[in-house]
């Protein structure tokens, strides 16, 4: 079985990024397991030859930034803002970055790949950060899930609020990093040379549009691995207090969907606390809409 590192390694490529990646195809993303015919007419993603950039692709672009006061100078650029069906009843809102903007966190992303490949494959609690990439598919997700979680007597789910739509940029840089550290040193370059990634991360995200904090682009495969590789660190923090404060609880996440099993009845308002303490920390807002205690079967029904 091929490694997740060198899955990791040929998803952070230029031609994949660029070709599969900025409409994200994720039901084309094994490179000829279907064909452009079998995804025409799917509601629910955009039929690839409608908008073909693979010849961009081709392109061997070259990206030189000029700095000032320790920051790259980055024009912000206006998003492509447009909804597509999710269901039978709503729409699904997505936000499409300028596509030279994108092209510039790309280019970004592959020269941080190898950072970015650590950070992602340290995270066991997540089944997110395999993108639904062969072979970690939606059986192997879900086995992983099971075994993260299986053996304990009460299981506690929650979500976050609108995700994608509300998360705050300047978080990126507080999870990546650390909050107080980035709270200090807001620029894209320390006073050593070295990179603040998370704030470039922050500042590349914030030119795709317009300069603003609220929200992330949707729709792309970039914005979905930057935000994983904030949730690597997110779990981390979780792993921690659970590890200092309450241990024996373990946790699957799937994007912005948690779940924790837990065995005690006061081992829950432990999760709460630490929870509750972490959203606020990094502004992420908690769905009490969809937090619920949940069986294992019902946690396997709704598995994704």
């Amino acid at each position: 079985m091929q490694s997740i590192e060198d899955i990791y390694n040929e998803m952070l490529s230029w031609d994949n990024l660029i070709s599969y990646g900025y409409l994200d195809f994720q039901e084309y993303n094994d490179h000829g397991s279907l064909t452009m015919d079998d995804i025409y007419g799917h509601t629910d993603v955009i039929y690839p030859n409608y908008f073909d950039i693979s010849e961009i692709a081709k392109l061997a672009f070259n990206f030189s930034y000029s700095t000032r006061n320790n920051n790259y100078q980055i024009a912000n650029t206006t998003p492509i803002l447009f909804t597509i069906p999710k269901n039978d009843k709503t729409r699904r809102p997505l936000k499409f970055p300028n596509l030279y903007s994108y092209c510039l966190l790309v280019s970004q992303l592959i020269a941080h790949k190898d950072r970015i490949i650590k950070d992602l494959a340290k995270d066991k609690e997540s089944t997110s950060n395999f993108f639904g990439r062969s072979p970690y598919k939606y059986e192997n997700s879900k086995n992983i899930q099971n075994k993260l979680l299986i053996g304990h007597k009460f299981y506690y789910k929650t979500d976050f609020s609108n995700f994608f739509h509300s998360f705050y940029t300047h978080a990126i840089a507080w999870l990546i990093d650390e909050k107080s550290n980035a709270k200090i040193d807001h620029n894209d370059i320390d006073k050593n040379g070295n990179c603040n990634w998370g704030n470039l991360l922050d500042h590349l995200i914030r030119s795709e549009q317009s300069g603003e904090t609220h929200g992330v682009p949707t729709g792309t495969l970039a914005t979905r691995i930057i935000m994983e590789e904030c949730m690597s660190y997110f779990d981390q923090e979780i792993k921690n207090n659970l590890q200092s404060n309450c241990t024996g609880i373990t946790f699957h996440r799937y994007v912005d969907d948690i779940i924790f099993g837990f065995d005690h009845n006061e081992q829950l308002a432990a999760i709460k606390k630490i929870l509750a303490n972490i959203t606020q920390k990094y502004e992420i807002t908690l769905n009490d809409k969809k937090t619920k205690l949940v069986t294992f079967d019902e946690i396997n029904e709704t598995v994704k």
